[in-house]
């Protein structure tokens, strides 16, 4: 069946919508990660983080997809030559440019992972932290498109998505619940819309 041109409409306004709901609690926020879920959010990120490092050379060029406020930015910086950090979100980067304002080796960009605004083959590896579940089912392929498209061959991709599911199905059911209030609290409550199209690019 073929998709009408009215049934395209409502789909391009619920992604906006989408994206726009994902934004609130980001723009609002003025508490580094770290200090709610810590520097990494469980014992395999941290492990794959070293071993994401293990894998590439000393002089590798980075980029932290949807880095958010910084929470890996500055260990991947200390640990490569150069690391670029990407967001939708002009507070996360704020938050991120003051806690890595002592690295020199660190761009910032804002801009979306729907539309990478980068050549082609450019990137050693790309950190691709819990940020996958945004994706909407049909806009999966072309992201991954995008990624693979700035990535040198051979290049390395970790890539995770943030899950509620827990063994202990009370907790699953709390933070199942928590999202649900967070969501219905920026929508129905703040209502507050925030818009982010473009991308610029600073070095410190």
């Amino acid at each position: 069946m073929f998709k009408t041109f009215d049934d395209n409409m409502k789909r391009e306004q619920f992604l906006s919508e989408i994206i726009e709901s994902v934004l609130f609690p980001y723009e609002a926020s003025e508490v580094f990660e770290e200090e709610i879920v810590g520097e990494f959010e469980n014992e395999v990120e941290r492990e794959f983080f070293s071993e994401f490092l293990k894998e590439l050379q000393e002089k590798s060029l980075v980029l932290d997809l949807a880095c958010g406020d910084g929470r890996h930015t500055l260990q991947l910086s200390k640990n490569v030559n150069n690391t670029v950090a990407l967001d939708f979100s002009s507070n996360n980067l704020r938050m991120a440019k003051k806690k890595c304002e002592k690295a020199g080796n660190i761009g910032f960009v804002q801009g979306s992972m729907f539309d990478l605004p980068f050549r082609e083959n450019v990137f050693d590896g790309v950190w691709f932290s819990q940020a996958f579940e945004y994706v909407p089912p049909d806009k999966r392929e072309s992201v991954l498109s995008s990624v693979k498209r700035v990535l040198k061959f051979k290049g390395v991709v970790y890539m995770s998505v943030e899950t509620w599911m827990y063994p202990s199905v009370w907790v699953s059911f709390k933070e199942l619940l928590g999202d649900f209030k967070l969501y219905f609290y920026w929508k129905f409550v703040k209502r507050k819309p925030l818009f982010g199209e473009n991308f610029c690019i600073t070095f410190q």
